[in-house]
C-alpha cells in the first residue's frame, strides 16, 4: 500500500519459517527494475520514486513460497 504508489510502497512480509525475503519489481513485460533482500519479517518500505508512470509487478518471495502484486506508480 499505498496503491497507486507516490514516492514508495509498503509491504508487509511474514514467513513462518524465518529468514530473509527477496523483493524484485517488474515491468508488465517482465524487465526486473528492483531487487532487494531483506529480513522476512514486518513491514518494508520499497523505493517506487524512480519508476516512471505505469503498471508494474512486485514479487515477495521467502522460504515458504512467492507472491506477486500489481501495483501502479502515479
Amino acid at each position: 500500500y499505498p496503491n497507486p504508489a507516490g514516492k514508495e510502497i509498503k509491504v508487509s512480509v511474514t514467513s513462518h519459517s524465518g529468514g530473509s525475503a527477496t523483493i524484485e519489481s517488474y515491468t508488465v513485460t517482465g524487465e526486473l527494475l528492483l531487487s532487494e533482500k531483506t529480513e522476512a519479517a514486518g513491514e518494508i518500505t520499497v523505493p517506487v520514486g524512480f519508476l516512471r508512470k505505469g503498471l508494474y509487478n512486485l514479487r515477495v518471495c521467502t522460504q515458504d513460497g512467492c507472491q506477486t502484486r500489481r501495483f501502479i506508480k502515479n
